[in-house]
C-alpha cells in the first residue's frame, strides 16, 4: 500500500526560498485584485442590461456595500488558494 502524506512535515520561507515565496504572494494579492475587478464590472454590466427590458435596478447603500464585501471576499478567496 502506498503511504501517502499530504501534510509537510517542516515548511518554512527558507525552504521554498524567499524568491519564490514573495513571487506567490504576489501573484495571489495580483489575482485577487484582478478578480475583485472583474466581479464588480460584472456587476454593474448585468445591472445596465436590466435596464433595457425594463426600469434599470438601484440598489440601496448597504445593498452596495453588502455585494462590494461579499465579491470583494470571494475575489480574496479565489485569488490567494
Amino acid at each position: 500500500m502506498t503511504d501517502i502524506r499530504f501534510r509537510k512535515d517542516k515548511l518554512s520561507i527558507d525552504l521554498i526560498g524567499r524568491q519564490r515565496f514573495w513571487i506567490g504572494i504576489v501573484a495571489g494579492v495580483i489575482s485577487a485584485i484582478s478578480l475583485s475587478l472583474l466581479f464588480n464590472y460584472s456587476r454593474e454590466i448585468l445591472r445596465s442590461l436590466t435596464g433595457i427590458s425594463s426600469d434599470l435596478i438601484i440598489l440601496e447603500p448597504n445593498e452596495l456595500l453588502f455585494f462590494d464585501y461579499f465579491f470583494c471576499l470571494l475575489a480574496s478567496v479565489m485569488g490567494l488558494s
